[in-house]
């Protein structure tokens, strides 16, 4: 499955404008998308719950209940088998920083840039009524059955492993320079991913800057 589906299940308010045009009766208005990084997250009654991170090694397994909509969901996960695997990526970011396009008199502060992004992957489908559909997600560790200690030595930046890359949380990068998994340039955005490696963190912040590199260079010149 190649397709992505951008939703959000937040309730926006309607204007004033908006509900006097609708004859006052605000429940004939659908509800709003919201427009981020240039997509658009269409409405989706949702719940996500458990994606902190633990202390005892392994991340969170986090549960995501979808509204099954003329049994929509349901298809899917006929077609697609459970859907296990499909990728899930969460932004958490502030409305002030949202698309000018969510604004009817545009938003000077908009910046794609400022954003927590979580990745998880779906593990299995737990639970299915007609009304819902809920999944567990996985970290991508803990996905191919792999426990990472609190703080390993390895020389891929533990930051990136536990998919805080731009979260504030150990890696604080919140630049303009967008990178692709094999460190080229992109402009997008959605497309910038950090592999976990000194160049990639070099590239964002700068050659001669202080990084805050979550790993350990060295370790790669050992061998057992």
């Amino acid at each position: 499955m190649d397709d992505v589906l951008y939703f959000h299940g937040h309730s926006i308010a309607h204007s004033e404008a908006e509900i006097q045009a609708a004859g006052g009766d605000e429940t004939r208005l659908p509800a709003k998308s919201i427009w981020w990084q240039g997509n658009e997250y269409m409405p989706w009654p949702c719940i996500i719950d458990g994606i902190e991170s633990s202390t005892s090694g392994r991340d969170a397994q986090p549960s995501l209940k979808v509204a099954n909509i003329d049994a929509s969901i349901t298809a899917l996960c006929l077609y697609y088998d459970d859907l296990v695997q499909a990728k899930v990526t969460i932004h958490d970011t502030l409305a002030k920083y949202l698309d000018a396009r969510n604004f009817p008199e545009g938003n000077a502060r908009a910046d794609p840039t400022q954003e927590k992004r979580k990745v998880f992957f779906i593990d299995a489908k737990s639970e299915e009524t007609n009304e819902a559909i809920e999944f567990t997600l996985a970290s991508p560790m803990d996905l191919q059955g792999i426990m990472i200690p609190t703080r390993q030595l390895h020389s891929i930046c533990t930051w990136c492993i536990r998919n805080k890359y731009r979260s504030g949380d150990g890696c604080d990068y919140t630049g303009q320079r967008y990178f692709d998994n094999n460190n080229t340039p992109v402009t997008d955005p959605a497309l910038d991913v950090c592999n976990g490696t000194l160049s990639a963190c070099k590239l964002r912040f700068g050659e001669d800057n202080e990084l805050p590199f979550g790993g350990f260079p060295g370790t790669s010149l050992i061998r057992s």
